[in-house]
């Protein structure tokens, strides 16, 4: 450790962060999809019960789920053998008018932020259209595909959700 410089994990340390992690992401899906727990307040609740589970839990919540890629927010959920899946999501903020893509990532750490985009629709795997951008204020005017509905969002939003952009 070096101050003002941050940390390097030893690969055991590494082993252990990707461990809890996909105890953390398996718990969210868990709660979220058996519990019926908001997506908004998963984070939470995981947090507290990603260090007490055992392997064994773990390893029947993962079959009960059907062995999951992704938890609520489109994050993915490292392996049993501690692999991460690669994700080719961009920023909603960098897309255009015209453009066409599927939700794929919601950051979780604002748990308002995630209420307001379920009362408008936009979760992991919802189809949107970019119909407008402004260059004032970098607000999107997006055209969400299973509703019909229209929705502006700032970049505060935008560059909090990651897309596939369709081709």
């Amino acid at each position: 450790y070096r101050k003002h410089r941050g940390v390097i994990l030893t690969d055991k340390g590494r082993k252990i962060a990707l461990e809890i992690l996909r105890h953390h992401r398996l718990l969210e899906l868990f709660l979220h999809e058996v519990l019926d727990y908001p997506w908004d307040e998963v984070d939470e609740e995981a947090d507290r019960l990603e260090h007490v589970i055992s392997e064994k839990f773990e390893d029947r919540i993962a079959k009960a789920l059907g062995n999951p890629e992704y938890d609520p927010h489109g994050d993915p959920i490292p392996t049993k053998d501690l692999t991460i899946p690669s994700t080719t999501s961009i920023p909603l903020s960098s897309l255009r008018p015209g453009q066409d893509a599927t939700i794929k990532r919601v950051k979780d750490d604002d748990s308002d932020l995630l209420k307001h985009l379920q009362q408008i629709g936009i979760i992991p795997e919802t189809q949107i259209e970019i119909l407008e951008f402004s260059e004032f204020d970098g607000n999107l005017h997006i055209k969400i595909e299973k509703s019909d509905q229209t929705e502006v969002l700032g970049p505060k939003i935008t560059n909090q959700i990651f897309v596939e952009v369709h081709e």
